[in-house]
């Protein structure tokens, strides 16, 4: 049942399916060969309803500081996709379920996140909307932002820019100009034009980081990362 699922069970059906005869017989060996690095890996816990991960990783009592990891090294896209998915579904779960605040907070990185769905019932969006509360806060890092509105609509893209702080790197020269209008949407102190020149100009280490004033309105400014070695 619903309640007791899970991803070994997945891919343990998925291989009976496979086993039958019939023109899907293919599918299900190769989707049952994708799920199965992720059920061996145990990204949930212990698959037996006994430990959340979360509960691992967590820092309720503020003794220790870690870092988890997950790596999708050798996966192919398209499961990839589906574990970052239900691990992000999980923990917007484990939070609601334990009832998390600000006072224990979970710091999500999610590199090249322009690839996961950022629809209104997407765990991103969630964590974006509402997660704050809970302690949920997300890095996003990405190359590009183009595709995202075809992808999954303007208000996926709209939600991005509702976080608390944004930096713009230089950004590759055909997205030069969306850059420029994303900035004068944040920060209509400069027109398109400047800020578009300001972004393409822009050198190694150098970035324009936007924040919110005391009246809650976004002002843009060039700043300059210090490097590790000069740190």
């Amino acid at each position: 049942n619903g309640t007791s699922f899970t991803m070994k069970d997945l891919g343990e059906k998925l291989e009976e399916f496979a086993n039958k005869k019939g023109p899907k017989k293919a599918s299900y060996l190769g989707l049952a060969a994708q799920v199965k690095p992720l059920y061996k890996s145990e990204i949930f816990g212990d698959q037996n309803g006994n430990e959340s991960i979360w509960d691992i990783v967590s820092n309720s009592d503020g003794t220790e500081k870690t870092v988890s990891v997950f790596q999708f090294y050798m996966v192919s896209p398209t499961p990839t996709y589906i574990a970052v998915d239900l691990i992000l579904r999980d923990l917007w779960n484990y939070a609601i379920q334990r009832q998390t605040t600000e006072s224990t907070p979970h710091v999500i990185v999610l590199d090249e996140f322009q690839n996961l769905s950022l629809k209104n019932d997407s765990p991103v969006r969630k964590i974006l909307q509402e997660g704050r509360k809970m302690g949920l806060n997300l890095v996003l890092a990405t190359q590009t932002l183009s595709g995202i509105k075809k992808k999954d609509g303007q208000d996926a893209l709209s939600s991005i820019f509702n976080a608390a702080n944004i930096l713009f790197f230089k950004p590759t020269v055909p997205e030069t100009k969306a850059f420029g209008e994303y900035a004068n949407n944040l920060d209509k102190s400069k027109s398109v034009e400047s800020w578009t020149n300001i972004i393409s100009g822009l050198h190694k280490g150098e970035c324009i980081v936007f924040t919110r004033d005391e009246k809650g309105s976004m002002k843009g400014k060039k700043i300059k990362i210090t490097s590790f070695e000069e740190r």
